[in-house]
């Protein structure tokens, strides 16, 4: 692996990162899940909107399937959201995830 690839940082930082990489992924993927709710409320295709949306080179809106699962994703989030306990947008993304569970339930 080339030198210039390879980033030194502390251990803390090393650990940190990996669990604020998850929990974004968490995030981005309660964001989907919260435009498919909105987008199924007003009768709104939400596929057709996300084609859309990620045809522009910097935008990748998530799919919203089955809600966010996996170990990785939930335990890292969870552990951010009590390292960073003033947080809110890590608190509402556990919060959307559940009510979009729910609501794939209701479906079911």
């Amino acid at each position: 692996m080339p030198k210039e690839l390879i980033t030194e940082v502390s251990f803390e930082i090393a650990a940190l990162s990996k669990v604020v990489e998850n929990s974004y992924r968490f995030i981005e993927i309660a964001i989907a899940e919260d435009f498919k709710m909105e987008c199924d409320r007003l009768a709104i295709d939400f596929n057709e909107l996300r084609k859309s949306v990620n045809s522009k080179w910097n935008i990748d809106l998530k799919e919203a399937r089955d809600g966010i699962g996996g170990k990785c994703l939930p335990k890292d989030v969870a552990l951010l959201n009590d390292f960073f306990n003033e947080n809110k947008i890590i608190k509402t993304a556990i919060k959307r995830d559940e009510e979009y569970k729910e609501k794939i339930k209701e479906l079911k």
